[in-house]
C-alpha cells in the first residue's frame, strides 16, 4: 500500500511539473498533450479506479478548490440563448480579468464554459474533447453529436489563427496548474 501511495504521489508530481512545462511554453500541440494529464488527474475512471487528485485526497481532511474568474460564472448569456446565437466562450482564467470565484471540483468540472449552436460545454466536455477528438489520448476519425459541433466551433472562431476553443482549453490548463501547485503540499503529505 505505501509503495502505492508513493507511485501516486510520485506521478503527481510530474504531472504537474509536466503541466507547468506547458504553461511555460503553450503551443496548439501542448495545449492538445495537457488534456491526456488533465484526464488523469481529474477525470480518470477507469477500470474502477478514481481519478488521481481524488486517490491522493482519500483519508485527508480537506478539499481543493478552483479559482476561476467571477465574471464568467455571473455571465447569464447562456441563459439567454437563442437560435440566432453563434457562440459564447466565457475565460475560465481569473488572471486574464474579472473577479476570482472558488469552484469544488466537481462544480468546475461542471462548469460552463462554451455554448455553440443550441450546445452548452462544460469544462469536463472541453477536456474530454481534446482528450478523445483532438489527439490527447485517441483520435476519433467520425465525429459524431456535441464533439462533432464542438469540432465546428473549434474551427469556426479564431483569434490570430488559433482557436477560440484553444484558448478556453489553455485557461482551463491555467486554472487547475495553480490549484493543484497552490495545494501541492497537502497531496504530497
Amino acid at each position: 500500500m505505501n509503495d502505492d501511495i508513493s507511485r501516486l504521489k510520485e506521478t503527481f508530481y510530474g504531472n504537474l511539473m509536466y503541466l507547468e512545462s506547458i504553461i511555460n511554453n503553450m503551443t496548439a500541440y501542448s495545449v492538445i498533450q495537457a488534456s491526456g494529464t488533465l484526464r488523469l488527474l481529474l477525470l480518470d475512471y477507469t477500470n474502477g479506479s478514481k481519478p488521481l487528485i481524488m486517490r491522493l485526497m482519500e483519508n485527508k481532511n480537506f478539499e481543493i478548490f478552483f479559482e476561476i474568474n467571477g465574471n464568467a460564472a455571473k455571465d447569464k448569456r447562456l441563459n439567454d440563448k437563442n437560435e440566432d446565437t453563434y457562440v459564447i466562450w466565457r475565460e475560465v482564467n481569473p488572471f486574464n480579468n474579472g473577479d476570482v470565484i472558488k469552484l469544488s471540483m466537481p462544480d468546475f468540472l461542471n462548469h460552463q464554459c462554451l455554448y455553440y449552436r443550441r450546445n452548452e460545454y462544460t469544462i469536463r466536455e472541453v477536456i474530454k474533447f481534446y482528450c478523445y477528438c483532438m489527439g490527447g489520448v485517441h483520435l476519433k476519425e467520425v465525429l459524431e453529436g456535441k464533439n462533432k459541433e464542438m469540432y465546428n466551433a473549434f474551427e469556426a472562431v479564431k483569434i490570430e489563427q488559433a482557436s477560440q476553443l484553444d484558448y478556453t482549453m489553455k485557461g482551463i490548463i491555467e486554472v487547475v496548474y495553480n490549484c493543484l501547485n497552490k495545494n501541492k503540499e497537502k497531496l504530497l503529505y
